[in-house]
């Protein structure tokens, strides 16, 4: 009975050691890669390698060097978009690269709001609120690149700088969508 509960230990502990290995590897691929798209493609592997790293540091209390990591993850972000930006002249036509790194940015986003900045104390989410803020910047710059053109015309609070994860404010008199702006009619008491 204790033996399989070795194997399972042994297990976990060999995969927790080769994550650093398999970090140091996939963000040696990102930074020789020259060619922006195969660099934005490869920006996921990085990401989802070093979020699994921080998930360890932040078990282990380590909370100062997960938020080194996360910041580098958003540097490594507008990095990566700036070199698109620079080689690809039509992101709409050709989302190749913007469309996997945009995936990536929310996901990275959703894991920072979600799973990261609740179990800290607000001494340790600074970077962690430096780095969402970072990335809030980069997903709307490339919802920019993909979709410049809305039916509408009007660009949505989030692409216009509202960072995800906070309502927008409607204006004074309106109670939400559908109602025009009218007063909310009052309520009849059934008999």
């Amino acid at each position: 009975m204790l033996r399989p509960t070795i194997l399972v230990l042994a297990f976990v502990l060999a995969a927790m050691q080769a994550t650093p290995d398999k970090t140091a590897e996939i963000r040696a691929r990102y930074v020789k890669e020259t060619n922006a798209v195969h660099k934005a493609k490869i920006l996921p592997q990085l990401a989802e390698s070093e979020y699994v790293e921080v998930q360890g540091l932040l078990k282990s209390d380590n909370a100062a060097e997960a938020g080194a990591i996360v910041k580098q993850m958003a540097d490594e972000a507008a990095e990566c978009r700036e070199a698109l930006d620079k080689k690809v002249h039509d992101p709409e036509a050709h989302p190749d690269g913007y469309r996997q790194m945009q995936i990536s940015v929310r996901r990275t986003l959703r894991r920072i709001n979600e799973d990261i900045l609740p179990t800290l104390s607000l001494d340790e989410q600074k970077p962690f609120l430096e780095a969402r803020d970072s990335l809030n910047e980069i997903d709307g710059a490339l919802m920019l690149a993909l979709f410049p053109k809305r039916p509408d015309g009007a660009v949505s609070g989030r692409l216009a700088g509202q960072p995800a994860g906070r309502p927008t404010e409607q204006p004074a008199g309106t109670a939400g969508a559908g109602d025009a702006g009218q007063p909310p009619a009052p309520a009849t008491p059934k008999p």
